[in-house]
């Protein structure tokens, strides 16, 4: 049955549950509806970095067995300090030859310009400059084995800050853009200043939706790879009035950085950057409606569900827009809201999230 679930992250989900009382999912702020019972839902992407970064630093992902790197460029180096008694402290992510961003588990995001020199047969020097009074020097020597050991000294106010040491780990960042979306959710945090996060859910080939907390926007997309590790893609929201232009750049198979260009009432609105991570969406719901009359919508299939659920309830809809009701289950009342782009006498996708129950 369908129950409410306020769970540690708060009370903005609603889980699928089985006759037995202790199996059931798990709550998200994120929206949406996650029925699988052993599953978790999606997450910010400060929660999905730390297994990648803790994979990073035991060699589970392969590393480069360059010795040492003859450049970081579309690569990335994970910094571990105080060895294997100490904690993940930073990712360094070099987007560019000149340019990277500094991460690290708490979601913190720093840009950064940087130099690079390769000093002797395993050993190579990093200075990354945060501001023009702040910058960080690396002292690097490389294992051959895809890590190595890492000095670090801290300037702030162009004055001596203090100093680190620890272990380092090579991601060589193969793998690269996917070739295509379907079934692919992306989730983005941006730069500190331009704080915030979202989910982007690729549904098919050429739809999908945006979810932020509280709200959720279906759009249509196109997606090109353009590199290696480098593809962009298109979200429109409303033709020739709003859409989003992102650009991606891989540093492994499943994260990245990425610029966002947003566009409104056919204008240029912001530019954004920040990181993202990839995950197949299989747990997400993506409700088909068979069709809607007289403001009655039948759902004929849940996918992602346990149990196929068949139902209908009333609801309030545009003949081409959004749409909002709720609907009662063993006392509980729900709410949906999404949107819907076709006249509903067919078989079509309904991007939606739940509100508190």
């Amino acid at each position: 049955r369908l129950m409410n679930c306020p769970g540690e992250l708060g009370d903005e989900y609603c889980t699928h549950q089985t006759s037995s009382p202790n199996t059931s999912g798990a709550c998200s702020r994120y929206g949406g509806l996650d029925w699988k019972k052993v599953h978790s839902p999606p997450t910010a992407m400060h929660k999905t970095l730390t297994p990648l970064l803790v994979a990073l630093s035991l060699g589970a992902i392969q590393a480069s067995a360059q010795t040492p790197l003859s450049s970081p460029q579309g690569k990335s180096i994970t910094v571990t300090e105080d060895g294997g008694g100490g904690h993940l402290e930073d990712r360094l992510i070099f987007t560019s030859a000149t340019n990277g961003t500094i991460n690290d588990p708490d979601g913190d995001i720093d840009s950064f310009t940087y130099t690079y020199t390769v000093t002797g047969a395993n050993t190579a020097t990093l200075r990354i400059q945060l501001k023009s009074d702040k910058w960080n020097d690396y002292e690097f020597t490389f294992d051959g084995a895809g890590g190595g050991t890492y000095t670090e000294r801290r300037f702030d106010k162009n004055a001596f800050k203090d100093q680190r040491s620890g272990d380092i780990s090579e991601n060589s960042g193969a793998g690269g853009a996917p070739a295509g979306l379907s079934g692919v959710t992306i989730d983005l945090v941006e730069a500190p200043e331009n704080e915030g996060s979202e989910r982007l859910d690729f549904l098919t080939g050429d739809r999908g939706r945006k979810v932020e907390p509280g709200d959720v926007d279906p759009f249509v997309y196109t997606y090109q790879v353009t590199g290696a590790t480098t593809a962009s893609a298109v979200l429109t929201f409303k033709v020739n009035r709003k859409w989003n232009e992102y650009d991606f750049i891989f540093v492994s198979d499943t994260s990245g950085t990425f610029t966002v260009r947003r566009f409104d009432k056919g204008v240029p609105k912001d530019t954004k950057t920040g990181t993202f991570t990839v995950a197949d969406n299989s747990d997400i719901l993506d409700p088909i409606a068979s069709g809607f009359y007289d403001g009655v919508l039948d759902l004929s299939d849940l996918s992602g569900a346990d149990d196929k659920y068949e139902g209908r309830f009333r609801i309030g809809m545009s003949r081409r827009g959004g749409f909002s009701g709720s609907f009662k289950l063993d006392d509980d009342v729900f709410k949906l809201r999404g949107g819907f782009d076709d006249s509903g006498h067919h078989q079509t996708q309904i991007p939606f999230a739940m509100e508190p129950c």
